[in-house]
Parts: C-alpha cells; sequence; structure tokens
C-alpha cells in the first residue's frame, strides 16, 4: 500500500508540472518529461521487486517459472502450451531461466518490458501526460498486470504493433501481432483494430459497427453462440451467472467512456476537405488533422468495445478479459478529449481531478 501512495504522489506532481519539467534528447530529437520517466520507473521498481505473495497468480507463475526451466527446449517447442502457458510466453520464461535461474530476474524483466511498452505508447497518442498516469493507475491497467501477467504483456506487445501499423509499417506490426498471440491467446482479438484502421474514412460503415457495437451489448447472447462455436475451448467460460456481478460505480465510468468514444466520432468521421490551391502549410496541417482523426476514430471504436466486453462480462463469466484487451485505449480516450475539446487551463485543471476523483 506505501508502494501505490507513493506512486499516486509522483503521479499528482506529474500532473502539477506537466509539459514543464522537460529535458531535450539530442539524440532522439525529442522533449522527454522527467516526471513521467521518474513515474514509470517507479512503477518497474515496484512491480519488479514485488513479493511473489503480491497478485493473486504472481506465487502460480513463479511455481511454472521454476518447471518451465527444467523443461527440455523440444518439449517447449513443439507444444502450443506447456504447463497452460502459451510457447511465446514459454519461451520467454525458458530464455530468462538460461540466462539466470530466478524468478525475480524474470519478473523484473517483464515488469520493464511491459512498463517501457505502455510509455511508449501513451508517448505517442497523447501529449497529457498527467492525466494518462491517472488513468493508467486509477483504471488499474497497471495493478492488472501483477494479477494476469501474461495477458498484460501481451497487450503491451499489441500497443507496439498497433504503432508500427500508423507508421505504415505492416510487416512489423503483423510480426508483433502474432508474437502477442503467442504469449495469450486472447490477444486474437486485436484484429478488429486493425479492422477500424480499415474503415477509418469511411462514414457509413464507421456508423454500422457503432450500432452493432451497441446492439451486440443488448443481446449479448449472439456473441456468445460465435464464441462457442468457433472457439470451443472458450466454451466453459462463456455461462451467464446466475447471480449479476456487482462492478458498484464503475459502471458510470464505462457509460462516460461510451459518451466521449461517440463525441470523438462525432467530430471525426467526416472526411477532410482539401482546396488544390492552398499553401503547403495547410496541406501539411491537413494531413495531420487527418492523423488525428485516424487515431481518434480508431480509439473511439476500441473503446466501445471494451464497454461492450464489460457491461457483457456482468452477466458473463471472464468475458470482460476480451474487454482488457483494449484498455491502453480507454487511458489516452481521456487526454484526446481534452486535447480536442478543453482549451483553458482552469477547466484542464478541473477535468484532471473529476478523473481523479472518478477513478481513486
Amino acid at each position: 500500500m506505501a508502494a501505490y501512495i507513493i506512486l499516486v504522489i509522483i503521479m499528482l506532481l506529474e500532473r502539477y508540472l506537466d509539459n514543464n519539467v522537460i529535458f531535450y534528447n539530442s539524440i532522439s530529437k525529442k522533449r522527454i518529461n522527467i516526471t513521467y520517466l521518474i513515474f514509470f520507473g517507479a512503477c518497474v521498481l515496484i512491480m519488479g521487486l514485488r513479493s511473489i505473495t503480491v497478485g493473486v497468480d504472481t506465487a502460480h507463475y513463479s511455481a511454472i517459472f521454476y518447471t518451465i526451466s527444467e523443461t527440455p527446449w523440444n518439449i517447449i517447442l513443439t507444444n502450443w502450451k506447456t504447463e497452460a502457458c502459451e510457447i511465446g510466453y514459454c519461451i520467454l520464461m525458458k530464455a530468462s531461466a538460461s540466462i539466470f535461474s530466478s524468478y525475480y530476474f524474470f519478473q523484473f524483466l517483464i515488469a520493464a518490458l511491459f512498463n517501457y511498452l505502455m510509455l511508449m505508447f501513451f508517448r505517442n497518442n497523447t501529449k497529457c501526460y498527467g492525466l494518462t498516469a491517472i488513468i493508467y493507475l486509477g483504471l488499474g491497467t497497471y495493478t492488472m498486470a501483477f494479477n494476469i501477467t501474461r495477458q498484460m504483456f501481451s497487450i503491451a506487445i499489441l500497443t507496439l504493433a498497433y504503432d508500427c501499423f500508423k507508421k505504415g509499417n505492416k510487416k512489423r506490426s503483423l510480426l508483433l501481432y502474432l508474437i502477442a498471440i503467442t504469449i495469450h491467446t486472447v490477444a486474437v482479438s486485436f484484429v478488429l483494430v486493425y479492422l477500424f484502421y480499415l474503415i477509418k474514412n469511411n462514414q457509413k460503415l464507421i456508423l454500422i459497427v457503432l450500432c452493432s457495437i451497441v446492439l451486440l451489448t443488448i443481446n449479448f447472447q449472439i456473441i456468445l453462440r460465435v464464441v462457442i462455436k468457433y472457439v470451443p475451448m472458450y466454451a466453459k467460460f462463456c455461462k451467464v451467472s446466475e447471480q449479476e456481478n456487482s462492478y458498484g460505480m464503475i459502471k458510470y465510468v464505462w457509460l462516460v467512456i461510451a459518451i466521449i468514444s461517440i463525441l470523438n466520432i462525432y467530430k471525426y468521421i467526416k472526411p477532410s476537405k482539401h482546396r488544390e490551391d492552398v499553401p503547403i502549410s495547410v496541406i501539411k496541417e491537413y494531413l495531420n488533422e487527418d492523423e488525428v482523426k485516424t487515431s481518434r476514430v480508431i480509439t473511439s471504436l476500441s473503446c466501445l468495445v471494451y464497454v461492450m466486453c464489460y457491461c457483457i462480462g456482468i452477466n458473463v463469466e471472464f468475458f470482460e478479459r476480451l474487454g482488457i484487451i483494449f484498455v491502453p485505449f480507454v487511458i489516452i480516450l481521456f487526454g484526446q478529449f481534452q486535447e480536442q475539446f478543453i482549451k483553458k487551463l482552469l477547466w484542464k485543471k478541473t477535468y484532471s481531478a473529476i478523473i481523479f476523483i472518478a477513478f481513486f
């Protein structure tokens, strides 16, 4: 608990000094926020050096690590799953054990990679560093990595795949996507993000997807039939709970996420109109607006899928695990909303305070 309080203090400091305390990296030619680096550095230390008693599955993963370390390579490489872990994660554990046969070394390695990849994703997709730190902690993304480590690590890899895809490096993005699936099979659902990218400029298709998400949320039995038919390994999890789970106030947070996502879509679905006689500088500005529009549309649709999965998860066991794949987009959604709709400093501070109270 004390370590978590330290993270909150650093996060609040980051929000207070947002974009003010910086240094210039002459190699990457980028301004880097020092308190942002301190915050994620602290996240790595706390996550990487935690006891195996911290986190529901940590002790379980520790036992699996030592079992995998003694398992021959030929068994690991010829089976999709060993000790209930996918081949990619088993290879990573085995390789780590070959270097240093300690679970704490492997745990610190995963913590460093996870937080670094999330840091890069946030830097590439939002400028609201302090607000992002609030959501990162408050939404539970960071603490979920203590428990469902394998799935969260696959999500971190998917964020890198997404950034590569945005930059036009389709082959690298596909490779990372496949690697993420070998870490945790549920990563396959990230294919929806690629589909959203393909329809980013088609207003009619975006509206169809938006309406489909709403209808599927209401009639979730349709999704259950598809999952049970085509992915029978998850059929045992797709049982409707006899008693509805209690999610408390988080339901209202889902509602806010849905509203912001719809506002983003409404703002950016219309294609930009260009004129042939405009200056080069204006054309560049238009192109930048197109990139922003693409990012916001994909983020918003992904967030709506996140909300849909969690709403269905109220009644269906473990269905929210599919929605966790899209949690990075929820984190940057609030920052993107601030960048677009909230300009005055006073309103920014008020908005951040409301977000902090809502999540903590």
